[in-house]
């Protein structure tokens, strides 16, 4: 059994286990929850004594893991086509980075299935990659992995008054593939100041489809890849990922104490790049983009409308 879910994990990206937790067992991850606010010490053993040993159990893993966050309703750095982490690396190697999570209420989760393969695919390749989105019924309870440089999204699908879910990042199977991999890795710290917009907009179906079709091709043309970014940033030539908290802070354990939920806890240490070099990524990786893509829809749009005009004056 655990030799079909290596093969699944390697070769679609991805492994749904149904059913995975019971209900005795979230009962401990609820306990941690008061509505907003989350008892990270209690959350914390939840992951580390009954969920990742869970997954362990599952394939055959002893789990080390980065970082962990638990949101409600407020991911909205999740809310569009991802990729968890963005590989820089010119062999394009895969590297055994997943992420683990699990939901408390029933939803519906996105992925495209074996785009871990390839972290930067050309346009016309996009395109078509686009009809291979596949929507994943998640029961409470199930758990999903998948190779943190899958493209994926969550979906506000349900008008639901909570909708909780654990995630937990960079999660290597075991302390020898962690050694290996970590260090290969740098992190960039989130920007909160754009939390509430963008929690806001991504409720919105309409503006949220076109954010998604818009990340979905950048993320799939691997976030400038081709823009030399690690050049650009000057980072020593053994990091060839980059790991984005996107719009979270991170948060330092209190114990007895409730905090805030949606907060990334770090777990390992790790290395950040400065807010100024965070800047200049995200105009090569994100901004840039934008406005490429923007202007390219901006010239088909203007040739489609002649077009529409052309033949409307052939026709009359």
């Amino acid at each position: 059994m655990n030799k079909k879910n290596h093969q699944t994990l390697y070769d679609n990206g991805f492994l749904l286990i149904k059913n995975g937790l019971n209900e005795n067992e979230l009962y401990e991850m609820e306990k941690s929850i008061n509505n907003e606010l989350i008892d990270y010490i209690l959350l914390k053993s939840f992951i580390d004594n009954i969920f990742t040993k869970k997954i362990n159990e599952k394939l055959n893993w002893n789990i080390e893991y980065t970082k962990f966050r638990l949101s409600n309703n407020n991911n909205s750095d999740a809310a569009s086509m991802h990729r968890d982490i963005i590989c820089y690396d010119n062999n394009k190697n895969i590297y055994p980075i997943f992420t683990c999570l699990t939901y408390l209420q029933n939803t519906i989760f996105e992925i495209i299935p074996k785009s871990h393969h390839n972290p930067t695919y050309n346009i016309y390749e996009t395109f078509e990659l686009y009809n291979n989105i596949k929507q994943i019924k998640i029961q409470r309870g199930d758990i999903v992995i998948f190779n943190a440089r899958l493209l994926h999204r969550g979906i506000f699908t349900e008008k639901l008054k909570n909708r909780y879910l654990l995630q937990v990042f960079e999660v290597y199977p075991n302390i020898e593939l962690y050694n290996l991999y970590s260090k290969k890795i740098i992190h960039i710290k989130g920007e909160e100041k754009y939390k509430n917009f963008m929690m806001n907009i991504s409720k919105i179906h309409l503006i949220i489809n076109l954010i998604n079709y818009f990340s979905f091709i950048n993320s799939a043309t691997g976030y400038g890849y081709n823009e030399n970014i690690m050049k650009k940033l000057n980072i020593n030539k053994q990091f060839t990922y980059i790991s984005s908290d996107g719009f979270t802070d991170i948060l330092k354990i209190i114990p007895n104490k409730l905090q805030k939920i949606n907060k990334y806890i770090l777990n390992k240490n790790v290395i950040y790049l400065n807010r100024k070099y965070g800047q200049i990524f995200r105009y090569y990786s994100f901004n840039k983009q934008f406005i490429k893509y923007c202007f390219v829809i901006f010239v088909l749009i203007i040739i489609l409308l002649y077009i529409i005009y052309y033949n409307y004056k052939y026709l009359t």
